[in-house]
């Protein structure tokens, strides 16, 4: 498969060093030498599974200590308690949770000690902004009480890889990270408080870079010593890099291949299947972001007649077995101890439904952790039901 076939019979894809997460373009287009401090061991990898919208965690995993409250400020949108799947009878009770009926490949996972969840993520100044709150969870800021320019991968990686400006590098051959899906909501931002990114989605790199220098006539023969030239230098250095590393791509996605895991036929699944088939093909790709979207439930959560089934039921269905087919593939490949999958949405949804058998903007939500090296169980205890804010949201 050529280059040009590879961008445009996969997923929309973003090729965007993760490095950049947050830090003006000056600071990336430096020209000091790089020092090479790699992660250690190189071959491994952490997948981020975005869940865009605000995922309703307490649907998902339903209080079990708590089902008079939850019947009572859900009243027809709650799951019945017959349809819920046991998570863990051995759990103590505060940690006692209900799967969503769909979710019985999470059940697997748990049951096989893949699959940690993690209840009560948040930060202390919740902000029901999608932008802004998940620019907070992908800064590790707090809200109001601080604003970093930032973004944690963008900082891990700044440590591990001091003076990388988006280009291969002796050691590294791959992008430090790749960006699946939509790029419109990443949250890594310059301090200008724009979204900083590639999206080559149906383009190859040069037809990237040839549609940015034709915006202003003919390419600039000279860049002149300046803050803006500066960044035209970067722009320029970004088609050579992104040019590198679409040939170093499409050589371990030809390279690599899935077992015979049968993926749902969906965003997610497509994404999460070409990214097994990279790793698979010798990829050394730190970070890997995934997005699927349709989580912005304020309506029709439900089915009206039936509350397993609906939307939101959808959604978990597609979320479960995508996860479930990704881990089972890295088993198949032999490439499981080397993978960690993260699952988190920007935050949750409120405790009360809405007058459209909804759910509006909330605040704290839960994370999933997925692979071998995690310990199975719960982090945190379920969230209080009885303990909400003005709006009716989880108070954190």
């Amino acid at each position: 498969m050529n280059r040009r076939n590879f961008f445009k019979s996969t997923i929309p894809l973003g090729l965007y060093p993760l490095i950049t997460s947050g830090l003006p373009i000056r600071s990336l287009a430096t020209t000091s030498p790089l020092t090479f401090n790699p992660c250690a061991p190189t071959d491994r990898a952490m997948v981020i599974i975005f869940l865009n919208g605000g995922n309703d965690f307490i649907n998902t995993a339903v209080p079990l200590n708590q089902m008079s409250a939850y019947n009572q400020f859900r009243p027809d949108i709650a799951l019945p308690d017959s349809s819920l799947i046991t998570l863990d009878p051995n759990l103590p009770d505060e940690q006692q949770l209900g799967l969503h009926p769909t979710l019985t490949d999470f059940k697997e996972l748990y049951d096989e000690g893949l699959l940690k969840i993690i209840q009560r993520v948040g930060y202390p100044a919740p902000n029901r902004s999608h932008f802004k709150s998940l620019e907070n969870m992908l800064t590790g800021s707090g809200g109001e009480l601080k604003n970093l320019p930032t973004g944690w991968l963008g900082r891990f990686m700044n440590d591990r890889y001091p003076g990388y400006n988006g280009n291969p590098f002796l050691g590294e051959p791959d992008p430090l990270g790749v960006l699946f899906g939509s790029m419109n909501k990443t949250g890594f931002h310059t301090f200008e408080e724009h979204s900083f990114e590639i999206n080559l989605s149906g383009q190859d790199p040069a037809g990237f870079f040839s549609l940015i220098s034709s915006l202003s006539g003919e390419p600039i023969p000279n860049i002149p010593l300046t803050e803006q030239g500066e960044m035209l230098g970067h722009i320029a250095a970004i088609e050579n890099s992104v040019n590198v590393y679409a040939q170093r791509i499409s050589e371990v996605f030809n390279s690599g291949a899935n077992s015979s895991v049968e993926y749902p036929n969906s965003s997610l699944g497509n994404q999460l299947r070409t990214i097994a088939r990279m790793l698979n093909g010798g990829s050394r790709t730190k970070i890997f972001m995934a997005t699927t979207g349709g989580f912005d439930n304020h309506i029709g959560l439900v089915d009206e007649l039936d509350t397993t089934i609906g939307t939101h039921a959808n959604l978990m269905t597609n979320m479960g077995t995508c996860i479930k087919a990704f881990q089972d593939d890295l088993i198949e490949l032999g490439l499981d101890s080397n993978v960690l999958t993260v699952v988190f949405s920007e935050f949750g949804r409120k405790i009360i439904q809405n007058d459209n058998v909804g759910l509006d903007h909330g605040t704290i939500s839960s994370m999933y952790v997925v692979g071998k090296g995690v310990e199975g169980g719960v982090i945190g205890t379920n969230v209080d039901l009885s303990n909400q804010d003005n709006p009716g949201a989880p108070h954190p």
